[in-house]
């Protein structure tokens, strides 16, 4: 009658608590997912491609609110620069004069010369980002490699 005797001890030493067998087969809480050995979240971590779509989404969201800072500061620098100009613009508008200051100040502004804006620093910092992002995505890779392989000893 008793012809199989496994040592669960034996067996369950020096595995992870969710990898031991369970020789009760105690039932799991309901939160818990239920996750097998051979599966590729066996460990209790994260897939390679989940945390690289997780990267992504947060590096698309950095780039989001990078670009809505750049645009909110350019706004700013424009509103600031047209200030004195619209000032000018309501004193001169209302003389009997008004519509040749507009001509004039027209004429200006067809001759103003905008400096162009250096964007190689940012494309630097995303270059940068991107690269150590790659790096971190890298190393989680080469991390959970190990953990499978070591997984697939036991």
């Amino acid at each position: 009658a008793f012809e199989n005797f496994p040592d669960y001890a034996r067996l369950n030493k020096g595995r992870h608590q969710a990898a031991r067998s369970d020789t009760f087969r105690t039932p799991t809480r309901l939160q818990k997912k239920t996750v097998t050995a051979s599966s590729p979240t066996g460990t209790g971590r994260f897939a390679p491609r989940d945390v690289l779509d997780v990267c992504e989404l947060s590096f698309a969201k950095n780039l989001r609110d990078l670009q809505y800072s750049l645009l909110k500061d350019l706004k700013v620098e424009i509103h600031e620069a047209l200030g004195p100009l619209k000032d000018e613009l309501s004193g001169t508008v209302a003389d009997a004069r008004g519509a040749t200051a507009l001509e004039e100040i027209l004429a200006q502004l067809a001759n103003l010369k905008v400096p162009p804006v250096d964007l190689a620093p940012i494309t630097l910092a995303i270059d940068s980002a991107t690269a150590l992002q790659q790096e971190a995505i890298r190393r989680i890779e080469s991390h959970l490699g190990k953990d499978v392989a070591q997984l697939r000893e036991e």
